[in-house]
C-alpha cells in the first residue's frame, strides 16, 4: 500500500545545541538513575556492512543527532567526495545533501529532457532542491571494500543555487515548498540526511495521485508539491502532477539507497550505546542487512510490524497510540501528556521541550497482542539538563509534546542502549517480510 504520510512523519525535529545553550545561569536538574540498558547489547565491530555512527555537535551544533560519512561520486567516474555529518534518519527515505557541502557537479535527472526538482516535507519545515544522479558508498569500518554502495542513484541537492540563487541574489522556492524552509546547513542541522526508513522510494504511486495531507499537524502538502520540472531557476518550476498526466514514476523518485545495495539490502540496524545521563559525544554503528550475516541477526528482538502508513502501535498511560514510530531523526521523545510542564517558548535554552519540576520515570509499551515490548524512559527538565551540561550532545532525557494523542515518537533518545532494526517494505528477512521495526 502506498500512502502519502510515509514521507512526512515527524522526521527532522532537530534542535540546535547553540540555540539550546544560548544563555548561562540557572540551576541544575535533579539526580535520577537512568534505566539500565537491555542486557546483552552488542554493537557490531568493523565489517564491510558496518558504517561508524557518531552522535556529536556535527556541522550545525546539533543535539541528539547521529551522523555517518557518505562517499558521493560522479556516476561511472573516480571523481568523488567524502561528506561527513550526514544525519541517519529511520523516518525518511533517500540521500539528500545540502548544496554548500557538495563540491561535485552531479548530472541532473531529467524528465522528457527537463531537469527535475524535489521538495522534502519534514515536521519542522520543507527543503527544496534539484534531483541529481550519483554513485554512492558508505564509509564502513572495515579496511576492505565497502559492500554498501549503489550506482546511478537519484539524490536530492537541497538549496541548489542553480534553482535558489545565491545569498546575494536569492530566488524563492515554489510556494508549495516554502513553509519554514530548511535549505542551508544551519537551518537543516546537518550536511545532509540519509533516509533509511521503511519504503523503497519517497512517495511511490502517491506521486501519481492528487491528494493533500498534513505534515506534523501544521504543514499542508500534496503530490503537487513533491516533484517539479524546472527549465531554469525555481521561478520556472512547475509541479509534476497526475492532473497533468505527468506524475513522477518510481524510477525518477528519490529511492531508499540501502535497497539498491548489491547485498545486505533488506534493512538497517541503528546501534548506539547507553549514555547514562548524557555525554559530550558517543559512537556506535549503522549496520546494513537483517539476518544476512552473523553481525546483523535479530536475536531476541521483538518484531513490530508497521502498517501501510509506517506506524506501529503503542500504549502510554493506558491510552492507545496507533500512529507511533521509532524515528532516529527526531531529537527527543515526543508524546502527548498535558500533565507535564513545558518550557516556555521564550526559553532561550529549551523552548517548547518538557520541563517537569523533577525528572520523571515513565513507561510505554510498543506493539499489540503477543508482540509487545515495554520500555522505561526518563523525561527531565530540558532547561536544567542542557544548562548544566552545555557540552552534552547525547541527552537521553529530552522529551517534548506532540499534539496528536494517538502518536508516540521514539526519537534518538530511545535508541541509546538498544539495537533498533528497520526492515524495508517487501524485503525478506529473518524476522519476516518488511516493513517492520524491532528491538
Amino acid at each position: 500500500m502506498q500512502n502519502p504520510t510515509r514521507i512526512c512523519l515527524p522526521l527532522l525535529l532537530l534542535a540546535s545545541l547553540a540555540a539550546l545553550t544560548a544563555c548561562g545561569g540557572g540551576g541544575g536538574g535533579g539526580t535520577i538513575v537512568p534505566p539500565p540498558p537491555p542486557p546483552g547489547q552488542v554493537i557490531a565491530g568493523p565489517a564491510v556492512n558496518v558504517a561508524p555512527l557518531t552522535v556529536n555537535a556535527g556541522s550545525a551544533n546539533s543535539v541528539n543527532t547521529s551522523f555517518v560519512t557518505v562517499t558521493v561520486c560522479v556516476p561511472g567516474t573516480a571523481t568523488c567526495q567524502n561528506i561527513d555529518n550526514i544525519e541517519v534518519d529511520t523516518g525518511s527515505i533517500g540521500l539528500r545533501i545540502i548544496a554548500s557541502a557538495l563540491t561535485l557537479n552531479l548530472p541532473p535527472l531529467t524528465k522528457t529532457g527537463t531537469p527535475l526538482a524535489a521538495c522534502a516535507a519534514f515536521a519542522d519545515g520543507t527543503s527544496f532542491g534539484s534531483v541529481r544522479v550519483a554513485d554512492i558508498s558508505m564509509q564502513t569500518s572495515d579496511s576492505g571494500a565497502s559492500s554498501a554502495n549503489a550506482k546511478n542513484i537519484n539524490v536530492q541537492v537541497i538549496g541548489d543555487p542553480t534553482l535558489l540563487g545565491t545569498a546575494a541574489s536569492p530566488v524563492a522556492p515554489p510556494t508549495s515548498c516554502s513553509d519554514r524552509p530548511e535549505n542551508t546547513v544551519a537551518k537543516f542541522g546537518a550536511n545532509g540526511i540519509l533516509g533509511v526508513g521503511f519504503w523503497l522510494d519517497d512517495c511511490g504511486t502517491f506521486c501519481n495521485t492528487n491528494t493533500s495531507y498534513t505534515v506534523g499537524g501544521s504543514i499542508t502538502a500534496s503530490n503537487s508539491g513533491t516533484y517539479y520540472t524546472c527549465t531554469g531557476n525555481a521561478s520556472t518550476c512547475a509541479a509534476s502532477t497526475a492532473q497533468a498526466g505527468n506524475g513522477v514514476a518510481g524510477g525518477q523518485q528519490i529511492p531508499h539507497p540501502v535497497a539498491l545495495f548489491p547485498m545486505d539490502k533488506n534493512g538497517v540496524i541503528v546501534e548506539l550505546p547507553a549514555v547514562g545521563s548524557g555525554a559530550a559525544t558517543t559512537s556506535g554503528a549503522l549496520v546494513f542487512g537483517i539476518g544476512t550475516r552473523s553481525n546483523n541477526a535479530l536475536g531476541n528482538a521483538v518484531v513490530l510490524p508497521a502498517d501501510g502508513q509506517g506506524y506501529i502501535n503503542a500504549t502510554y498511560k493506558g491510552v492507545a497510540a496507533a500512529k507511533s514510530y521509532l524515528d532516529s531523526g527526531s531529537n527527543a521523545t515526543y508524546f502527548h501528556d498535558t500533565s507535564i510542564a513545558t518550557c516556555p517558548t521564550s526559553d532561550p535554552i529549551a523552548p517548547g521541550f518538557y520541563c517537569p519540576a523533577s525528572a520523571l520515570n515513565l513507561n510505554v509499551t510498543f506493539g499489540t497482542g503477543a508482540s509487545t515490548a515495554g520500555v522505561s524512559f526518563i523525561v527531565d527538565n530540558a532547561h536544567n539538563v542542557l544548562n548544566t551540561n552545555p557540552t552534552f550532545t547525547a541527552v537521553p532525557s529530552l522529551g517534548g509534546p506532540i499534539a496528536d494523542a494517538t502518536s508516540f515518537d521514539g526519537g534518538l533518545t530511545f535508541f541509546y542502549g538498544r539495537n533498533v532494526f528497520t526492515a524495508i517494505e517487501n524485503a525478506t528477512t529473518s524476522g519476516g517480510t518488511g516493513p517492520y521495526t524491532a528491538f
